[in-house]
């Protein structure tokens, strides 16, 4: 299995044939103080499987801190399913997250788990918004 790519942005969305759209990449959030709550994240990512790697994975979601203090976890199902080719397969995946709390300036990460496996790392800031002075 190979990452393609991992991202955080303002929205994601397939068309119906199976284009991935994304807008608003992004790695950090601005605020004016904590702890900072961000309305909408869209969590991006994209894998490859071998052929012969098709069928259910697990996948895990965290987020964690700079400290490595878990903050949001979500678990579920990935199918990969094999490509009519016989080649390799590409999944990708569009997880929408609301009203995410940060509770300090700083460091965070996300963490995408397959199989118990840590296969992306995204990380980001929340950053304090400076103000400009006269």
């Amino acid at each position: 299995m190979e990452q393609t790519f991992a991202v955080l942005a303002d929205f994601a969305s397939f068309t119906l044939d199976h284009k991935l759209n994304v807008l608003g990449i992004f790695d950090r959030i601005v605020s004016q103080n904590v702890p900072a709550a961000h309305p909408q994240i869209y969590l991006v990512v994209g894998y490859k499987f071998e052929c012969t790697k098709v069928g259910t994975k697990d996948i895990k979601i965290v987020l964690i801190d700079a400290d490595g203090h878990l903050l949001f976890s979500m678990e579920g199902k990935m199918d990969v399913v094999a490509a009519e080719s016989g080649e390799s397969c590409s999944v990708s995946q569009i997880l929408c997250l609301g009203n995410l709390i940060f509770p300090q300036f700083g460091d965070y990460e996300f963490q995408v788990l397959i199989n118990g496996r840590i296969e992306s790392h995204i990380p980001f800031k929340v950053v304090q918004l400076r103000t400009q002075r006269s």
